[in-house]
Formats: structure tokens, sequence, C-alpha cells
């Protein structure tokens, strides 16, 4: 009879409960809060490489020698960029990892298929994988689908109408008596000579 009433004083005993509800809820609310700050950091580090690609476009944009020099003004410029606090601190932690870097026309625009067209968007891409957003989470599991840290990638654009190198208008002016002979209907040899002062490049 003392053991039967020992049994129900146990059963009807609900001490611990909350303890265990507290537990469930905190860990969903650990794994909110951790995917939240996760993807606002994500966010505002995609802000500054946002910046960092339009400060690399803009010294790609500005006139040079050549191409390759407005190219590598952009790439030493990038270089500079990775090298402050920030940037720096993410490439150490491995938490968001530029996988590419390059200059030159916007392949993804229709150009593509016709590469003799005028291609006007000329800038900075970035390609970035952000790998602190694969981690895994309490009772959910992965925030992955395949569970690779590369699941997470984004490209950043900055673009912007490259100038004419002094070797583009080289080139171009070279062409440029043609042209003109084209438009006139006449021969090169028949028509006057046709001379150019170029300032500055062009």
């Amino acid at each position: 009879m003392r053991l039967l009433k020992k049994q129900n004083r146990t059963l009807q005993d609900h001490s611990g409960f909350l303890t265990l509800d507290f537990i469930l809820v905190a860990l969903v609310i650990f794994s909110l809060f951790l995917v939240y700050m996760n993807l606002l950091f994500s966010f505002s580090s995609t802000f500054l490489f946002q910046y960092a690609s339009y400060s690399s476009a803009r010294s790609y944009m500005a006139g040079d020698i050549s191409e390759v020099e407005q190219e590598s003004n952009a790439d030493i410029k990038f270089q500079n960029l990775l090298n402050q606090n920030f940037f720096s601190l993410l490439d150490k932690n491995k938490w968001i990892v530029v996988s590419d870097f390059r200059m030159g026309y916007d392949s993804t625009k229709s150009q593509r298929s016709n590469p003799g067209a005028y291609k006007p968007f000329q800038g900075v891409q970035i390609s970035l994988i952000y790998k602190m957003l694969s981690f895994e989470l309490p009772i959910a599991g992965s925030t992955s689908f395949s569970g690779s840290p590369d699941a997470f990638q984004a490209t950043v654009s900055s673009f912007l109408r490259r100038e004419p190198s002094q070797e583009d208008c080289v080139e171009f002016n070279k062409k440029r008596p043609d042209k003109i002979y084209q438009v006139l209907g006449v021969s090169g040899q028949v028509a006057a000579p046709v001379f150019f002062a170029g300032e500055n490049g062009c």
C-alpha cells in the first residue's frame, strides 16, 4: 500500500518539466539567433565588398597606356582593400572567401553570343563564398541542403564604361582614314591624305 502511494506521488510530481521545455525552447531561440547574426554579418560584409568592386572598377575605368595597365591598377586597388583590417579578418577566419576577381566585359549579358558587338558594360566582378552560412544547427541539422561549405555563393559587380587607353586610341587612329574614305565613297589612293593630331592619347 505504501509502495502504491509512493508511486502515485512520483507520477503526480511535475517538477523538472519546465526545465525540459526551457532547454528545447532555448535551443530553438539560440538557433534562430545564430542564423540571424550570420545573415546580418554576411549582408554587411557584402555591402563592403560592393564598395571594393566599385572602387576597383573606378581604377579600371581611368585611362592609361594600355588596358593591361588599367587591369593592373584595378588589381592593385583591390589587393590594397583586402589588406585592410576588416577584409583581412574575413580572410584569416575563412568566413567569406573571394573565389574569383575578374575584370572586363560582363559575360552574363547578351554580348556573350555576339563577341564582336559593342560592349559598354565593363568593370569588375567579385565572386564570394559564404562559408560562415554553412553550419550545423541543434536539432535542425545543416543549414545547406548539400552540406557543402561552398553552398552559399554570390557575385557583386560594378560596371563602368572603361576609358580608352593610349593603345586603343593609336589603333583606332590607324583605322580612322579608311573609315572616312568609306563614308566619302572614295579610295585612299585618289583622295587627299588625312592627318590626325592626337591630344592626351586620343
